[in-house]
């Protein structure tokens, strides 16, 4: 099973919870930027594409992806690395948000607005804080 790609418009910056709603729905960075701009619930001014959970699972409903959040007391606040090791099924998508980031989380292959990545640095130490299963 490949694991997922970034969209063919992807802009890399602070906006890994956009890049992150692209992938999951499978539409452009731009689709995902169109979709998540008018659900902002902070000030109205100038977006550099923060998100919040519930931004982007609102997202994600507005285009039609299915997905599960997975409730487990066990696997709040556990690092990434440990959530992948113990928890994850291979050949899964999920969409993971850690402390400061989200992710894209496939066969222990991470993906966010800078490429894909290995399960190793900091994003492996980085502490879990909401996991969805995308495709659910």
């Amino acid at each position: 099973m490949a694991p997922p790609s970034l969209p063919a418009d992807n802009v890399r910056g602070p906006n890994c919870g956009v890049t992150c709603v692209a992938i999951a729905a499978g539409v452009s960075f731009k689709e995902a930027w169109a979709t998540l701009r008018p659900l902002r619930r902070r000030g109205r001014g100038r977006w550099n594409g923060a998100t919040s959970h519930y931004e982007r699972k609102a997202a994600l409903d507005n285009l039609g992806v299915k997905y599960k959040q997975l409730r487990d007391t066990d696997t709040y606040h556990c690092t990434l690395r440990n959530l992948c090791d113990k928890y994850l099924r291979t050949g899964k998508l999920y969409m993971v948000r850690t402390t400061g980031h989200v992710q894209m989380v496939k066969n222990g292959l991470v993906i966010d607005q800078n490429g894909l990545h290995n399960m190793e640095g900091w994003r492996a130490r980085k502490r879990v804080r909401d996991v969805l299963i995308i495709g659910e």
